[in-house]
């Protein structure tokens, strides 16, 4: 029984995602829908991107995630389908897939839905149906359009020499700890094995931690998280707010700036 997974930029109140599910369901046999979210925005595209590159590893070989945000982006419907490892990405062509996975050309396809099905959400979703319904039971190839440009966006990384980085928040959960762009092995290559301080307001951090246990009650902490990337807390309380972050801020840079032998790490 495949799976497809669904995310879109809809919202919880409409009508579309449980109209977009239940033609999904009348078009594609056997299959089973899991939602990722419904309240993306690619104002928030680091966060976007985060939260889709970290679900494929999770999920069964021939998964397709179909991602809806930013539909009409464009004067046209462009969409990419990619085969990334074992499992397919459907979305639009709006510099979306390079922050999802690692792009690889030869394995995408780029088509346009055009006429009257591409004036609507719902015509959208039928041909994509359509489409899958062909590959789950003919395994008939996704074919090119070849006048349609990919649009490959370059997704911000941290900045990296041999003495700073400068990164980005990422995300803000909703136990308001704080994600950044940083990975265990961008830190750690930054920092060498030198001491560290992550200066925040009024507080600081200078170690890494293995979870929230590892400081007292009411205390700021620092560990990567599940998806390796290093995210800040505060052992029962809520970081964003006592340190003045808010969901805005998700381009608010972080820098790593080496300080003789010890390496300072500023959140301004």
């Amino acid at each position: 029984m495949p799976f497809i997974t669904l995310s879109t930029d809809f919202g919880l109140k409409s009508f579309v995602v449980p109209a977009i599910k239940g033609l999904l369901y009348q078009v594609t046999n056997n299959v089973t829908l899991v939602d990722v979210g419904h309240q993306f925005n690619m104002q928030r595209f680091l966060h976007t991107g985060y939260v889709l590159k970290n679900i494929l590893p999770h999920f069964p070989e021939a998964t397709v995630h179909l991602v809806l945000i930013n539909v009409f982006e464009k004067p046209t419907r462009e969409f990419v389908f990619a085969k990334v490892g074992t499992q397919y990405v459907i979305c639009p062509n709006n510099g979306l897939l390079p922050g999802i996975c690692d792009v690889d050309t030869t394995h995408i396809a780029l088509f346009k839905i055009g006429g009257e099905q591409g004036h609507t959400i719902m015509g959208c979703v039928t041909h994509i149906a359509g489409m899958l319904t062909n590959l789950y039971r003919k395994s008939q190839p996704i074919h090119s359009d070849e006048t349609i440009e990919f649009d490959n966006r370059i997704w911000p990384q941290p900045l990296v020499s041999a003495n700073a980085i400068t990164a980005q928040i990422v995300s803000i959960d909703e136990y308001q700890n704080v994600i950044v762009n940083i990975t265990e092995k961008q830190f750690n290559d930054a920092v060498q094995g030198r001491p560290f301080e992550i200066a925040l307001r009024g507080a600081s951090i200078t170690t890494i931690s293995k979870h929230y246990a590892d400081v007292g009650a009411a205390q700021a902490v620092a560990f990567f998280n599940s998806a390796n990337y290093l995210e800040l807390a505060v052992n029962g309380g809520n970081f964003a707010s006592l340190f003045g972050f808010m969901s805005s801020d998700s381009k608010l840079p972080i820098s790593l700036k080496a300080l003789e032998n010890q390496v300072r790490i500023s959140i301004f």
